[in-house]
């Protein structure tokens, strides 16, 4: 049998300036057990990436649920999915 596979997915919804339809960014992270500490890098250096509709709340965000999936159950190999 293959690896567990994580995922954890972030949709943002902002509003257009002009008051038309709302744009949508979906952010999906794929990652194993052992790519945790290389998944966390990630959210920083989007967090840092001004280009990007990205921010430390969400970076913290996500963060806090990899961690939290990580001691309530040790098979985590679900996806997780929040929208802002």
């Amino acid at each position: 049998m293959g690896k567990e596979m994580n995922t954890i997915t972030l949709v943002k919804r902002s509003k257009n300036k002009r008051g038309g339809n709302r744009k949508r960014e979906v952010y999906i992270f794929l990652y194993d057990d052992e790519s945790i500490d290389a998944t966390l890098n990630l959210l920083g250096r989007f967090a840092d990436d001004s280009e990007l509709n990205f921010n430390w709340r969400d970076a913290n965000l996500l963060a806090r649920m990899i961690k939290i999936g990580l001691e309530t159950n040790p098979l985590f190999g679900n996806q997780n999915s929040i929208s802002t």
